[in-house]
This record gives C-alpha cells, sequence and structure tokens, in this order.
C-alpha cells in the first residue's frame, strides 16, 4: 500500500496577498490537495469493487465455439490456446480498490477438454506439446488460469487509470510483466472501458473489453471481451471473443463458489491457487513497478508554476520607490541648497569687507549706520536695491582676490553672472525683484559670522 502523501516538487508561494492566484484553483492537476484515491475522484468504481461470478462463451476468430488445442512450450502458434475446454466456463473476478491502486484478480476455470480430441490430438503432436498441464490428464482434469491486472490513478487526476502491468500463472509466461499501454475508465455510470497490452511470447498481445451493468442496483453485467495479438508483425488480428454474464456476490459467496468450481471441474489440488489470491511467485509489481505511476509515491509533471507579482502590487512598489528616490532627491536638493546658501554668504560677505565699513558689525551697531551703508548701494535713492545695482555692487570693478580657500569649494572670490542669479535669489526673500533695507538687514545678521571672518581676512 502507498504512503497517503502527494510527491510533489517545491512549488511557489502563490494565492498571497502580493501574488497571482494558484493555477491548482482552476486546473486539479496542479492542486496538491487534490486527491489521489480512485473511487474519491470517481465514484462510479465503487460499483465494480468487490467479487464476481461470470458465465462465459468464447469464439475464435472467425466467431466459431473456442475448441481445445495442443499447447506448446516452443512454438507461439500453439501457445495461443490450451487444452482444455473453452467454448464455456466460468470464471471468477475480484476488483480490489486500495486507495490510489486497483488490482484486478481473474480465475477462468477451464472444464476438462472432450474425450475425442484427447484421442484424436496425439497423431500430430511434438516433443514439446502438452495435452494437459503439469499434474492434470487430458480429459479427467480442468484447469485454472489466473490472470492478475495492475492499475493506479494518475497525475491527470481525472478518475481514470493506468495499467502498470500484469501477471500470469500459465506455464513459460508466468510472472510479472510490466506495461504503461493500457487504461481504463468508466462511461457515465453504467459501463466500464478497459485496454490491456503486454508484450511477451515473442508478439503484443491487446485485448479490450466494454462492461456494462445491467441492473439497478449494479449487482448483474455484461462485458465484451477482445483478444488480439501481432506475433506475426505490426498488424494485429482477432485471436477470440468472450462474451460473459457477471453476477455479484459477497465475499463468502465468493470463496465457496470458486471451491466448487475446482471440484466440479477436478481440478488438481497441485494447480488450484490460493483464494483470495497472493504474491507467491513473483506474480505482482515490486514497489519501485508501482510508483513509476502511482500518484502517491511519484513526482507529479504539473507543478505549481513560480507565482508573479500582481500588477497592483508591482505598481505599489514601484510608486513606493519612486516615493523615496523622489524623497532621496530632495533631501539631496535641501542639502545642497543649504550648502550653495551657506557658500554665497561667503561670497557676497568678501565682497562686502572689499567695499564697506564693517564696523557696523560691532556691537555698537545702529540703525543709521546700517542706513547709511545701504544707501551706499542704492545709488537711484528709492529707497530700494534694484538687481542692478546690486549686481554693479558686487561685480563693479577688478574684483579683488580673497586668500586661497576662503570659500567652502576653495575657489576664489569672483563671481560668475550664474553665481549673481543664485546670490539675488537668496537675498531677494519675497521674490519681487527688489531687496528692502529689511532684507538687506536680515541677511547682513545671517551672515554676520562670514562678514566678520571676512572682515578679519582683509585686515
Amino acid at each position: 500500500m502507498a504512503n497517503n502523501k502527494n510527491k510533489v516538487a517545491k512549488a511557489a508561494d502563490c494565492k498571497k496577498w502580493y501574488s497571482t492566484p494558484c493555477l491548482g484553483d482552476t486546473d486539479i492537476r496542479y492542486d496538491r490537495g487534490y486527491t489521489n484515491n480512485i473511487i474519491e475522484q470517481n465514484p462510479n468504481w465503487s460499483s465494480l469493487q468487490g467479487f464476481w461470478r461470470t458465465k462465459d462463451l468464447s469464439f475464435d476468430n472467425d466467431f466459431k465455439p473456442m475448441v481445445p488445442s495442443v499447447f506448446s512450450l516452443v512454438d507461439t502458434t500453439k501457445s495461443r490456446g490450451i487444452p482444455y475446454t473453452r467454448e464455456s466456463f466460468t470464471s471468477f473476478y475480484n476488483f480490489t480498490f486500495d486507495g490510489s491502486r486497483l488490482i484486478k484478480s481473474v480465475a477462468n476455470v477451464f472444464p476438462p477438454a472432450p474425450q475425442d480430441f484427447c484421442d484424436n490430438a496425439t497423431a500430430d503432436m511434438q516433443p514439446d506439446d502438452l495435452l494437459a498441464f503439469p499434474g492434470g490428464t487430458c480429459g479427467e482434469t480442468g484447469y485454472v488460469s489466473l490472470g492478475r491486472y495492475f492499475f493506479t490513478s494518475s497525475h491527470e487526476k481525472n478518475g481514470n487509470l493506468g495499467l502498470i502491468g500484469g501477471s500470469t500463472t500459465t506455464l513459460a509466461f508466468k510472472g510479472f510483466f510490466a506495461s504503461d499501454e493500457g487504461l481504463s475508465y468508466t462511461v457515465g455510470e453504467d459501463a466500464v472501458y478497459t485496454n490491456e497490452e503486454f508484450s511477451f511470447g515473442g508478439g503484443t498481445v491487446a485485448t479490450t473489453t466494454i462492461l456494462t451493468f445491467t441492473n439497478k442496483d449494479k449487482t448483474k453485467a455484461s462485458s465484451t471481451y477482445d483478444n488480439w495479438n501481432s506475433a506475426f508483425g505490426d498488424t494485429y488480428f482477432l485471436i477470440g471473443s468472450t462474451r460473459s454474464s457477471l453476477e455479484k456476490l459477497s465475499e463468502e459467496e465468493f470463496i465457496d463458489s470458486i471451491q466448487q468450481e475446482f471440484d466440479a471441474q477436478n481440478v488438481p489440488a497441485a494447480n488450484r491457487p490460493a483464494i483470495p489470491a497472493t504474491c507467491d511467485g513473483g506474480v505482482c509489481p515490486a514497489e519501485d513497478d508501482w510508483c513509476k505511476h502511482d500518484p502517491n509515491c511519484s513526482v507529479s509533471p504539473y507543478q505549481e508554476p513560480e507565482a508573479k507579482l500582481k500588477g497592483g502590487v508591482v505598481g505599489g512598489i514601484v510608486a513606493a520607490c519612486a516615493v523615496v528616490v523622489i524623497a532621496a532627491s530632495f533631501a539631496y536638493y535641501r542639502w545642497r541648497l543649504a550648502k550653495e546658501e551657506k557658500r554665497v554668504r561667503r561670497v557676497v560677505a568678501v565682497k562686502i569687507a572689499q567695499k564697506l565699513d564693517l564696523s557696523i558689525l560691532t556691537n555698537e551697531i545702529t540703525a543709521e549706520s546700517i542706513q547709511r551703508e545701504f544707501k551706499c548701494i542704492d545709488t537711484s535713492g528709492d529707497g530700494l536695491l534694484q538687481k542692478d545695482e546690486v549686481k554693479a555692487f558686487l561685480m563693479q570693478g577688478e574684483t579683488v582676490k580673497s586668500k586661497r580657500n576662503l570659500l567652502d569649494d576653495g575657489s576664489e572670490g569672483h563671481i560668475t553672472e550664474q553665481e549673481f542669479e543664485t546670490i539675488f535669489s537668496i537675498l531677494d526673500v519675497d521674490g519681487n525683484g527688489d531687496l528692502s533695507f529689511v532684507e538687506f538687514v536680515t541677511f547682513l545678521n545671517e551672515c554676520k559670522n562670514e562678514l566678520q571672518k571676512a572682515n578679519a581676512d582683509q585686515a
């Protein structure tokens, strides 16, 4: 029995607030939580589960009743038949569903061959031909052929079953034969289609079965079974067909009925298989064989793809990054502006130190002394410093250079046109294009330290 844990590769985190929905939400193949249990995937399988007895009529490829034939261990043309009555026989089916696995056991109980077959077949027999299987006698003993077929649900999670192999107890073909060429699925609520294909004995055998329930309680059914072989090339040809009527039994009825049929057909004790069937003699798949197909112990090819960020989340992250960039840029701008303003004050302080009486910076500052210096710049006498007056004051004549390293950036004390525009925009607090006496006094107060230093440097 396989464990009940799905084998899956690690999936990406999907269905989070920031990620796209999981593919498994709309496609069960990707849903790691979806059941691999056969009957849970498709409840119609429960009608097949259990024990069945069948009455079978078998026909050859000309649709004539199947007749006994000599069996050969070496000649494949003879190995397709058996030396027992096959026109009419009884079979017993046991369908065992176990989670993701199905084991179908089939016991065909063949009556002894007619005595005239036994009497007449010896004329054409070869040394390796058999008229009865070991332990039996032609015309006196019957035979039980036990076959088992192994299916699992699949990673498709669609309720269909895949064949992983089969086994038989028939002499040269005894053992387990792996196969991945076969499937079984329900057709509506009242029918089951099965295809099984195996390669052995020099060719490929393929079978198809259509089983149809024939009553409301689904305790009776009929089936059509066709057997095909490609032993002589690529073309399949019909070996035979079997028409069966099935009746569902309890487990106790099943065991009693099969033992009675063994007795009725005089099956040798050595040929009677254990009921229920066992895996003695290597007629069952190993766990590794199961796990090549069983979704409970193999890795699904349907892995949840890597989740992607939702579009809105991407936009939010981009917006958040933009906010951070803008904030950082603004902080940098403020830092650069403060640095530039400080530098401008130093430059202006140098110019003022060169042109004005800086005794106004002593502790005995008076309104009259500041007014006097203001008028030195206000050549128009209108009580305002126009832009051209300030420019003429700061930039007229040949610039007297300050000492090296007087400014923060190590440049000399001359002023460029671009720097003047920056200087005036800082001095003109209200932005009206003129400097008032208040703006002039405010600036002198703000750069008092720079002016004192510039005055000391000029001394």
